[in-house]
């Protein structure tokens, strides 16, 4: 999975399911609410634990996350009026933005 600087290591993060009717708990290493830093690759370890351990035995998992170097903005672009060819481009028609509200430079 790769994923955001930022992002919390979380059960919905790993995509953890479990069935309902089945008392459990998980323990995850590195642990659930870890604070993810850009750049890394950790490698986490979740184990299943069930309170009926009679009928049920705990199983582990184990999954790479990568987080990104950095959040990736959306660039946005309105669709400009039609031009007659050879019109120079103006800022009518350069009007890229980025989506999210961080700052960035669009070059054209």
């Amino acid at each position: 999975a790769i994923v955001e600087p930022g992002s919390m290591l979380s059960i919905e993060l790993l995509d953890i399911q479990r069935y309902d009717k089945i008392d459990s708990s998980f323990d995850c290493d590195p642990p659930l609410g870890t604070l993810l830093e850009a750049d890394v690759q950790y490698e986490v370890s979740v184990t299943m634990n069930h309170t009926d351990s009679h009928n049920y035995s705990s199983t582990t998992k184990h999954i790479t996350v990568k987080v990104s170097s950095a959040i990736l903005p959306t660039i946005c672009w309105s669709p400009p009026e039609h031009i007659t060819y050879g019109t120079p481009l103006s800022d009518a028609q350069l009007n890229a933005y980025c989506a999210e509200s961080i700052e960035c430079t669009i070059s054209y």
